[in-house]
């Protein structure tokens, strides 16, 4: 059972060393080596989005059944707009270790167009046991993100809202996915989906991959 308790602090100077633009990733890495990469990745985008800003810190405590303080997270909000920047969960028994990260990207109207996620195990180390890019999509009352992971595979979509005076609700996983894909006059055709993910990438997260 998740259990957690927060403290607000206003005004933390945060004095993090920026780190420099993140290396390529070698393109024959093993997955393990990818993975943790791009943990290395997220953690320097949040440094930079947090560099030379005063942000909004929420502490707290969480953690699992029979590991009740595993962690010690720490929530970052921009004070002007209140827009969350990034989550971070130290593991408490190894304060140098991440145990969660994920930081947003917003657009000028305060909208998230891509958060990037990554998560391990309690008790495994070699690598992350998720990963996720989320590249978000509006349309009129269209809301839709597609999902890929650090391997770069598309693993899930979602798009709800209201489209031409109906409610639109779409949750697809990757196996919805594969069997949709190359269907003739299937999901993936109609003018609906089309709305939902117009101007996303389709079956690479590209540029996305290194998180900015």
């Amino acid at each position: 059972m998740y259990r957690s308790v927060f403290t607000i602090v206003f005004g933390l100077a945060i004095s993090l060393t920026l780190a420099d633009e993140v290396r390529e990733i070698d393109p024959n890495a093993t997955h393990s080596e990818r993975w943790n990469w791009f943990v290395d990745a997220v953690y320097t985008l949040h440094k930079k989005q947090i560099g030379g800003k005063q942000p909004r810190v929420v502490t707290g405590t969480g953690g699992y059944f029979r590991q009740p303080d595993y962690y010690k997270e720490m929530k970052y909000f921009d004070k002007t707009s209140g827009r969350h920047i990034s989550t971070i969960q130290w593991e408490r028994e190894h304060p140098e270790r991440i145990h969660f990260i994920e930081v947003f990207i917003y657009d000028q109207h305060g909208r998230v167009v891509r958060d990037y996620s990554a998560a391990f195990l309690t008790h495994s180390r070699s690598a992350p046991q998720q990963t996720l890019i989320n590249l978000h999509a509006y349309s009129g009352d269209l809301h839709a993100f597609r999902q890929f992971d650090a391997t770069d595979n598309r693993i899930y979509e979602f798009c709800e809202g209201r489209w031409r005076g109906k409610k639109i609700e779409m949750r697809l996983d990757e196996f919805d996915i594969i069997d949709a894909e190359g269907v003739e006059g299937g999901l993936f055709s109609t003018p609906a989906y089309q709305a939902c993910f117009a101007g996303l990438p389709e079956n690479s997260a590209g540029v996305y991959l290194t998180p900015h």
